[in-house]
């Protein structure tokens, strides 16, 4: 089986008419297949400029990322704030594997830090998992924390990649009182 991580180099091999195709590409989702039915991969390459062999998406050309979703916090200067936490649970409650968090733009004035703990899901109340919110659960959460004395504004953007494939980039503004 190949499984490659989000944002990485992967080398394709394509056969067609007994001829090898090799070539690099930057991708942006997660790959998992059977080397015997490597043409079922779906590829989002990051840019084609990182393409070396002139290969294109084959995956639908339709597919659009959503735009990021812009979340408002306050905290405090000089102190830890959680400012969001993610987590990736099944309809029957049961946890499906941690999402991986990565902050993409790291704040001006202050850190982000990411720490995977246990805690309470906020499903809507239309949402199938709507009960697994009285459960604990596993889940990330993203600390912020200024620096010392800052008071002002501050910036950060994460993204989120699920088990399944699923992915969203959040963008914080934060105001440092």
């Amino acid at each position: 089986m190949i499984k490659a991580a989000i944002n990485q180099t992967v080398q394709l091999v394509n056969s067609d008419a007994g001829h090898k195709r090799i070539g690099l590409m930057r991708y942006a989702g997660l790959v998992a297949c059977i080397p015997a039915l490597i043409s079922c991969m779906t590829v989002i390459p990051v840019s084609d400029a990182n393409t070396n062999d002139g290969m294109k998406n084959t995956a639908n050309p339709n597919m659009v990322a959503a735009a990021p979703r812009v979340i408002n916090r306050a905290a405090l200067s000089g102190t830890v704030q959680k400012i969001d936490y993610y987590y990736n649970l099944n309809p029957d409650c049961s946890p499906e594997a941690v999402p991986v968090v990565r902050v993409v733009e790291a704040p001006t004035h202050g850190t982000i830090t990411l720490q995977e703990g246990i805690g309470y899901s906020a499903f809507s109340k239309d949402n199938q998992r709507y009960d697994c919110n009285k459960l604990k659960s596993p889940l990330v959460n993203v600390l912020y924390q200024s620096s010392a004395g800052y008071v002002g504004t501050d910036t950060a953007k994460i993204e989120v990649i699920f088990v399944s494939g699923g992915f969203k980039e959040d963008s914080f503004h934060i105001d440092v009182k």
